[in-house]
């Protein structure tokens, strides 16, 4: 049998789980863009714990933007908080594809898939998180009201000033 989700249930996975998540993604992308400019240095080893961090990030919230509805309402999805998500997620970009595909087989899963050598392993991490960015923008313009407190709505507002296009 079906577990019923609450309001409350609801309301504290958006007001915690679902803004750490966020929050983590764009601090982390944040930090990894400082790098790239050169304001920061990281040894190889912090280098990688970034990269998988942001990966890790990015694949909770692609779960929770695409991926079909759970039987037993464990794994939380985008479509709990609104009806008609279905109508207003776009398809995946190419770059969410490739977040989804390198990260499931190299990242998360001990595969055979699994790229060899530095030169091939090289992750477009700026255009990927801006698709899922705009992603998450879409669903904080849509979500309504009554789960957004204080956190939210400055998670909210800091999103809207990221610029997608530039990757800043």
């Amino acid at each position: 049998m079906n577990k019923q989700i609450t309001s409350k249930e609801k309301n504290d996975l958006i007001r915690e789980h679902f803004y750490y998540e966020v929050f983590m993604l764009i601090n982390l992308r944040n930090y990894l863009i400082d790098y790239f400019s050169g304001r920061n240095s990281l040894f190889t080893i912090h280098q990688n714990v970034l990269i998988n961090s942001i990966l890790l990030h990015s694949r909770n919230l692609l779960e929770f933007f695409y991926y079909p509805i759970d039987k037993n309402n464990n794994y939380a999805r985008a479509r709990d908080f609104m009806i008609d998500w279905e109508k207003k997620i776009p398809n995946k970009t190419k770059a969410i594809i490739e977040l989804e595909k390198r990260t499931s087989n190299e990242c998360t899963h001990l595969t055979y898939n699994r790229l060899v050598g530095l030169e091939h392993k090289k992750w477009d991490l700026i255009s990927m998180t801006n698709d899922l960015i705009k992603l998450i923008k879409l669903f904080l313009d849509n979500l309504p009201q009554t789960y957004f407190d204080e956190k939210l709505i400055s998670l909210h507002n800091n999103l809207k000033a990221i610029d997608t296009k530039n990757g800043k």
